[in-house]
């Protein structure tokens, strides 16, 4: 009987690990910032999102497509924007014709969700 000893000091230690509801939040911001892109699906109308890391170069759009990380959604857009760093910078562009921003709205909502959480989000004109 020496196993429930064990387990209820486990099970003590559990609430200490951290919450399942708050994200991991990366401990340090990317050297130069993050760049968020978005462009209409041609499939079904819905917005697609794309993080890649920033650079001081414009990515071609391949690039922007197919090598960086693609949300096709807000939601999981938001969990990974919840998980940048506290003070993070992103950078949403729209360098190329075949890019576009989503509704007014989402971007609104988006940008708000991003200063809800400490990340700067600056979206270009």
């Amino acid at each position: 009987m020496r196993i429930a000893p064990i387990i209820a000091i486990l099970l003590v230690g559990l609430p200490l690990s951290g919450s399942p509801t708050e994200p991991l939040r990366s401990a340090r911001s990317m050297f130069k910032g993050v760049e968020l892109y978005s462009w209409t699906n041609s499939v079904d109308g819905s917005a697609l999102y794309s993080i890649c890391q920033g650079t001081n170069r414009t990515k071609i759009l391949v690039e922007i497509i197919d090598e960086c990380r693609l949300f096709h959604d807000v939601p999981s857009l938001k969990a990974y924007l919840a998980g940048l760093a506290v003070g993070e910078s992103v950078f949403w562009s729209i360098p190329y014709p075949d890019l576009a921003l989503p509704p007014a709205a989402v971007v609104r909502e988006i940008v708000e969700f991003a200063a809800a959480h400490q990340v700067s989000l600056f979206v270009a004109e």
